[in-house]
C-alpha cells in the first residue's frame, strides 16, 4: 500500500451470500428492466422506480440487511 493511502474499515471483509442466496437468485430473475437501464437502452425516469420496487419485492431489503449485519461484525471483531 502507498504510505499515504486511507485504508478502508471493510479491507478484507468478503460477503457470504449464503444467508441470502434465495433473495439474490429471485432478483437475478425479478426485473426485466436492469440490464436495459444500465445500458441506457430505455428512459431512466419510467422505468427506476419500477425496477427498485421489483427490487425490494424480490428481497432486496433482505440483502442489505444482512450485508450491513457482517459488515459490523467484521467491524466489531477488528476493534
Amino acid at each position: 500500500l502507498n504510505a499515504n493511502a486511507l485504508v478502508s474499515p471493510a479491507m478484507g471483509f468478503a460477503f457470504d451470500q449464503v444467508p441470502v442466496e434465495t433473495q439474490i437468485a429471485m432478483i437475478s430473475s425479478a426485473s426485466e428492466y436492469g440490464q436495459p437501464l444500465t445500458q441506457g437502452l430505455i428512459d431512466a425516469d419510467e422505468a427506476l422506480a419500477t425496477h427498485i420496487r421489483q427490487i425490494r419485492n424480490a428481497g432486496g431489503d433482505d440483502i442489505v440487511a444482512e450485508a450491513k449485519k457482517q459488515i459490523d461484525a467484521f467491524k466489531a471483531s477488528k476493534a
